[in-house]
């Protein structure tokens, strides 16, 4: 009880200090702070790809055979479509009762607008498949590690023993490397936090005189969707499984803190990983390969952006949808929040990218931007919220079918 006090105080005071920090006017300690807060977000990034990758080689080459690794994948991905589609429905709901009754005058002239390059769909979905293992850690190609990590784990799965022994072990070893560096992280990550909650009361004082009304609507939109799906949704679908939400929060708090700070899914994925094993008790199969996929497809606070976020900029410029058509685009933010990788503004640039592929302006793009920021940390903490609860559901029906005499007979 003494070290998990201990640990709350460590969190909870810089965030304190670093409110206080943030209402200072002093050149000297901002640079500190971005110093610092550049160093924690470097470092966390830094392990998230190795980590990712080896997470999944290594559980998917130590399951018991192709029919448990088939099991769990299958489970995951059932529960991240149930709930980013789930967040999806909530944002067209909100849509549909508050913002399509706006009648939105926004400025014509602005001061800057925001452009991007037509893209091409084709290519994106081809920039998936790296040509070698290097240019994909090198171009944080998300996906493309995650489909090589999988490659790698079943192909080692089925090698004879005597050669899938050694790779098993030299992998698993490796992860077990990675973690050990992620404790010393975790040490020094207050320090983190202070430097990141002084830097977003900066930001937030210093753009909160540049929002239109209905910039400001449109994002309060975003944020209570995002609050009923974190507070709501999740809760109900765990309450249905019997799992606890509020222990299950009290227990991955510190990495939901580390999500929101960093607005990085891959980032706190380590730490997630540790956490899940360790105070969760999860089984170490479904935490190194359930949070690794979660945080890669389940994007639950890019669901609700994407879809409220292009239905909004097209109403702006005189763009309806109708019930049907927004059934529709359920279907595609669903799809595109799946698609996007977990790093930084990765829901503003694919929202923006959706935009010019209508030939719609990103004029109000612009406008959304400095708000940006806030959003994308309360997107960021949802996101990891329903990575565990999907690793949680996932570790009670794995470990129910792990005593069933069908799944022992269908692993072996």
């Amino acid at each position: 009880m003494r070290l998990k006090s201990k640990n709350n105080t460590l969190m909870i005071l810089p965030l304190f200090l670093g409110i206080g920090a943030g209402f200072i006017e002093s050149p000297l300690l901002m640079q500190v702070e971005k110093m610092i807060s550049e160093i924690t977000l470097k470092t966390l990034q830094l392990i998230a790809l190795p980590v990712l990758f080896l997470s999944i080689c290594s559980t998917l080459a130590s399951m018991n055979g192709m029919g448990e690794a088939r099991t769990i994948v299958k489970k995951i991905l059932k529960y991240t479509l149930l709930t980013t589609i789930l967040a999806a429905l909530v944002a067209m709901i909100l849509f549909v009762l508050f913002i399509s009754p706006l009648q939105i005058n926004l400025p014509i002239e602005v001061k800057s607008t925001i452009a991007l390059p037509s893209t091409n769909y084709i290519d994106s979905f081809l920039s998936i498949y790296p040509s070698n293992f290097t240019l994909a850690f090198a171009e944080n190609n998300v996906l493309g590690i995650v489909l090589i990590a999988a490659a790698l784990g079943l192909s080692i799965l089925s090698l004879p023993k005597t050669q899938k022994e050694p790779l098993e072990t030299f992998f698993s070893s490796l992860f077990s490397a990675l973690l050990k560096i992620t404790t010393t992280i975790l040490k020094f990550l207050p320090i983190g936090v202070f430097a990141f909650t002084a830097l977003f009361i900066q930001e937030m004082i210093q753009t909160k005189d540049s929002l239109f009304s209905n910039i400001l609507f449109y994002a309060g939109i975003i944020v209570v969707a995002n609050l009923i799906q974190g507070l709501v949704i999740i809760p109900l679908i765990l309450r249905y499984k019997k799992i606890s939400s509020i222990n299950l929060f009290k227990q991955m708090k510190n990495t939901l803190t580390i999500a929101f700070f960093s607005k990085s899914s891959n980032a706190c994925l380590p730490t997630a990983i540790k956490t899940a094993k360790e105070n969760l008790g999860m089984n170490e199969k479904i935490a190194k390969i359930s949070f690794p996929l979660c945080s890669t497809i389940n994007m639950n606070g890019c669901a609700a952006f994407i879809f409220i976020t292009t239905l909004f900029v097209a109403k702006c410029h005189g763009i309806e949808f109708n019930i049907q058509q927004m059934l529709v685009w359920i279907l595609i933010a669903t799809i595109a929040a799946i698609g996007n990788a977990g790093i930084p503004m990765g829901c503003f640039f694919l929202s923006s990218t959706i935009l010019t592929s209508m030939n719609i302006p990103l004029v109000v793009m612009g406008f959304i931007l400095p708000l940006y920021t806030w959003i994308d940390m309360i997107e960021t903490a949802l996101n990891v919220w329903s990575d565990s609860a999907v690793s949680a559901i996932v570790d009670k029906e794995y470990g129910e079918l792990d005593t069933a005499p069908s799944f022992s007979s269908a692993s072996s």
